[in-house]
């Protein structure tokens, strides 16, 4: 079994790092504006007037974007100044984090799991679900969060559940760090103490010693968000208050069941059944399991609140195959009819199936993961190592730096020093071209037309997104179109 093991490890390595190297991109936008662009407003890339509204209210922690310019200082001091090699590290640094947690998890729950197929299978499902590598080297704070909390668990399963107050301390500071990059793994980190008071009836002492090391955590993230806002404040006061009374959490509102039913589609049917099935069937059998008290609290209130976002659930993905896992091991162990019908030739084609299914889904999420960020990042990539200082970028619609879903906020993490960027209508007017500047357009659609010649000034096309043959093939998609129109139709022109 430990061959196996270190086999998934060693597939899992590769995968992961062709996730590092490939998606460029951000699953979701807050990943970006919410972490490096808040870097880049103290690094002094950008103001506060190119940030979202969470800057301004200072509801987000600052520990993540904190630690961006660290990074940014120390490889400045090195002569390295590029935004995409300190994105790639950072793709990195989560990456081999999130290897060690996932390295660490099998070897603490893998002793329950006693049949021999299911054991076989438990890393390789660990470390090689065809949507791990892609969501665990993302920086962001669903990944760093949930490696945070589960390496506390960790910690306090492989003591042995040791009593001692020195390791419910480090166990509190690693949940701590979880709650401090992002408030809503307080839930988790309160269903864990009432589990430890509950079922594991800790003494008040105990429990004291592993509150004092969340409130340490707690603590420093103050002094880190108090340099970065300027100001005192308690973001997680503000960022429940603006999501409750404030009303801002009031759009986006989806059903109780959003949950359970994007789950059945993003794991592809019907193999998101046993997902599904698994999950629930292990809070049902292990009611007093620690990762029942930390998950229910968790599932139930994201499930009550109005607003809802697959990615909310995302730190769990961890410890997904270890519900599924256990829940067949409870059937083997106590349910031998339903077992032995589990082990038919269906079952084994079921299997096959979703092997098949699930190397071709890691190797795409892998090396071309399907989201429009990675080609606009590849495009922000261009205009990177095209433009120079004195450069001057003249935009049609939509700025070349502006946010997908917004007119205010920039990707002006990626930008240039120096570069000036002004209204197409700027260019029409323009008389005379300074020599040592140089001079871009960008357009937001995509076409055969190499050469632009504006105002006696001839510009030529270095740059777009997609060839013209997949344009045209699915500009004629109305389902498709809307979304290349808005987002990924990008082209650049380069005054000759």
């Amino acid at each position: 079994m430990a061959m196996i093991k270190r086999r998934a490890l060693y597939w899992a390595i590769f995968f992961y790092f062709l996730a590092v190297v490939f998606s460029v991109g951000s699953y979701m936008p807050d990943e970006h504006y919410q972490i490096l662009e808040f870097a880049a407003y103290k690094i002094g890339k950008t103001d506060s007037n190119g940030l979202t509204w969470e800057f301004l209210e200072q509801i987000r922690p600052s520990i993540q974007p904190a630690l961006v310019v660290l990074l940014h200082r120390f490889w400045q001091f090195f002569g390295v100044e590029n935004p995409f090699f300190e994105v790639f590290f950072l793709r990195f640094l989560s990456a081999v984090l999130s290897l060690f947690t996932v390295w660490q998890l099998v070897g603490c729950f893998e002793s329950r799991v006693k049949d021999l197929v299911l054991r076989r299978y438990f890393p390789i499902l660990m470390f090689l679900l065809w949507f791990m590598p892609y969501h665990n080297v993302r920086f962001s704070a669903e990944c760093w969060s949930a490696n945070m909390f589960w390496l506390g668990l960790v910690v306090y399963i492989k003591n042995g559940f040791n009593q001692a107050a020195k390791t419910l301390f480090f166990v509190g500071i690693l949940m701590g760090l979880s709650l401090s990059i992002r408030f809503q793994l307080g839930l988790m980190l309160a269903g864990f103490g009432v589990w430890l008071l509950v079922v594991e009836k800790k003494s008040l002492g105990q429990i004291l010693s592993f509150v004092c090391g969340v409130l340490l955590v707690f603590a420093l993230s103050l002094a880190v968000d108090r340099w970065f806002y300027g100001v005192w404040n308690l973001a997680i006061y503000d960022y429940v208050y603006q999501n409750t009374a404030g009303g801002r959490a009031n759009v986006g509102l989806k059903p109780i069941y959003f949950y359970v039913q994007s789950i059945f589609i993003y794991l592809v049917p019907p193999f998101s059944l046993v997902v599904i099935g698994g999950f629930f069937m292990f809070l049902y059998w292990f009611r007093s399991h620690v990762l029942t008290w930390c998950v229910v609290p968790f599932f139930v209130v994201h499930c009550l609140i109005g607003h809802k976002e697959l990615r909310f659930l995302l730190v769990l993905i961890p410890v997904l195959p270890v519900f599924v896992v256990y829940s067949l091991q409870y059937i083997s162990e106590n349910h031998a009819a339903i077992w032995s019908k589990l082990q038919s030739k269906w079952s084994t084609l079921f299997v096959g199936l979703f092997v098949i299914l699930n190397v071709f889904l890691i190797v795409i999420w892998s090396v071309v993961p399907l989201f429009p960020s990675n080609l606009l990042v590849k495009y922000y990539q261009k205009l990177y190592q095209t433009t120079k200082p004195n450069t001057v970028i003249f935009y049609t619609q939509r700025k070349p730096f502006q946010n997908l879903s917004s007119t205010k906020s920039q990707a002006n993490f990626y930008r240039n020093k120096n570069v000036e960027i002004l209204n197409f209508d700027s260019l029409k007017s323009l008389k005379n071209t300074n020599p040592n500047c140089h001079y871009f357009i960008t357009v937001d659609s995509i076409n055969s037309i190499n050469t632009l010649t504006i105002n006696k000034l001839k510009f030529k096309k270095i740059y777009q997104t997609f060839p013209i043959w997949f344009v045209d093939y699915y500009s004629k998609q109305n389902f498709l179109k809307p979304k290349m129109d808005k987002y990924i139709l990008k082209t650049i022109y380069q005054l000759e």
